[in-house]
């Protein structure tokens, strides 16, 4: 689940208590947001975080109403009711943190896929637009921990793909996302984005990776036969686009072509 309500955050202040993955715990109405915690080894080392209210946490040092504060999770003064969404929080105010905080990815267990436990049916997941029963799909957010190995339901081609002892934390090679009549934001190209073939300079596929690898600002790369300011008619160009364009922006761009392709496909008659 990586919708908002449900995802981590990945907090990183310098301290190493405070640090790490927050995770939703309750929903906090009176805050707009929703409260999350970090489970430590001592009750010291438990924290929370949450948006910043001035009306509800009362003055802090240096912070302003939407930032962020950690606390120190105090049994005798939290009250906390999942149902009605009510947060009140008396720990101590540990730091107050401004700006936006990425999401992190929380660790799992493997699922149950195959024996029914204490009554219960095992997890079986499936991809309803294949053939196979059961292929044991997962959301293009989510990674499988290195930890379930080559068995099912990783595909162990994935699982070779990734370094060991990475952690699955790693640059993986590129791969096609689009291709045709798909135009990218040109806002978001990097100053030096373009870059023409010549008669002694090629522009392959390999070449584009090259140069979008040696620039650590970017993050996409694609090749653009068309006309449209070139110097010559059959020129290829190279365009490689900054960090800006994100990885929800590139996967939105896969799904409309995967939605373009399946409507021309049945327009034409052909099966998708």
């Amino acid at each position: 689940n990586c919708t908002a309500d449900a995802a981590c955050k990945d907090v990183q202040t310098g301290s190493w208590y405070q640090s790490g993955l927050y995770c939703p715990v309750a929903p906090d109405l009176f805050r707009g947001n929703s409260l999350y915690l970090k489970k430590g080894e001592t009750p010291e080392e438990t924290l929370y975080l949450s948006k910043y209210v001035s009306s509800i946490d009362g003055p802090v040092s240096g912070c302003s109403n939407g930032n962020w504060i950690l606390r120190q999770a105090d049994a005798e003064k939290d009250y906390i009711k999942l149902e009605a969404g009510e947060v009140e929080l008396g720990g101590r105010v540990l730091r107050c943190i401004s700006g936006s905080i990425p999401f992190g990815v929380a660790s799992c267990g493997q699922p149950n896929i195959t024996v029914p436990d204490e009554g219960y049916a095992p997890v079986v997941v499936d991809d309803p637009y294949t053939s196979d029963p059961a292929d044991y799909w997962l959301h293009p957010c989510e990674c499988a921990p290195p930890a379930w190995g080559m068995e099912k339901p990783v595909n162990p081609e994935s699982f070779e793909s990734v370094p060991g002892k990475s952690g699955n934390q790693f640059t993986p090679a590129p791969f096609e996302l689009v291709a045709g009549q798909f135009v990218c934001p040109a806002k978001e190209l990097l100053d030096n984005g373009v870059h023409f073939e010549t008669e002694t300079e090629q522009m392959e596929r390999a070449d584009c990776e090259a140069r979008c690898k040696a620039d650590n600002l970017c993050n996409f790369f694609g090749m653009d036969p068309s006309r449209a300011r070139t110097p010559a008619a059959s020129t290829p160009r190279v365009l490689i686009w900054s960090e800006k364009w994100d990885w929800k922006v590139a996967w939105q761009l896969f799904l409309a072509a995967t939605v373009a392709r399946w409507l021309t496909r049945s327009l034409a008659g052909l099966p998708a």
